[in-house]
C-alpha cells in the first residue's frame, strides 16, 4: 500500500473514524439498552480490525482486501448514520449533547471524504491490474 498514498492515509483517517464515531453510535445505544450498546461497541471494535486486516491483505491478496474493506466501510458508514439519528432522535426528546453533534456532523462529512478517494484509489488500481493482465489498453495522450 505504499505505492497508493491515498489509499494509505484513507485507511488511517477511518481508523480514526471508528475509534469516534462508530464507538459514539454505540455509546449513545447505552441510554435505549445496555446489551445492544456493549453489542456495538464489539461491533466497532471488529470493523476496526477488519481495517487493519484489509490493509494487511492488500499486497498478497487483492480479492481479501477488497471485500474486507467494502464491508468494513458499510458498516462504518451504517454507524456514522446511526449515530447522526440516534442523536437527532435524542435532540427531539429533549436531551440534546453538543459533544455528540461535533462528532457525528464531523464523522458525515469525514465519511464522505473517505468513501469519494476509497472509490477513486480502488478505480486507479483497478484499471493498472487490468493494463497488467492485458484485458484494457493504457490510454494513449491526445496531441494538441
Amino acid at each position: 500500500m505504499k505505492k497508493y498514498k491515498a489509499l494509505s492515509r484513507i485507511f488511517l483517517l477511518s481508523y480514526l473514524i471508528v475509534v469516534f464515531s462508530a464507538v459514539l453510535f454505540a455509546f449513545l445505544l447505552v441510554k435505549f439498552s445496555t446489551p445492544l450498546a456493549i453489542v456495538f461497541i464489539f461491533l466497532a471494535v471488529a470493523d476496526l480490525a477488519a481495517f487493519i486486516v484489509a490493509r494487511v491483505m492488500f499486497e498478497k491478496h487483492y480479492n481479501i482486501f477488497f471485500y474486507i474493506s467494502i464491508a468494513a466501510l458499510g458498516y462504518l458508514n451504517l454507524a456514522i448514520l446511526g449515530g447522526f439519528i440516534l442523536e437527532f432522535v435524542y435532540t427531539l426528546q429533549g436531551s440534546p449533547a453538543p459533544y455528540a453533534w461535533m462528532i457525528s456532523i464531523a464523522g458525515i462529512l469525514l465519511i464522505a471524504v473517505v468513501d469519494t478517494f476509497y472509490i477513486l484509489s480502488l478505480r486507479k488500481i483497478h484499471h493498472k491490474k487490468m493494463i497488467e493482465l492485458g484485458l484494457e489498453t493504457p490510454e494513449a495522450e491526445e496531441e494538441v
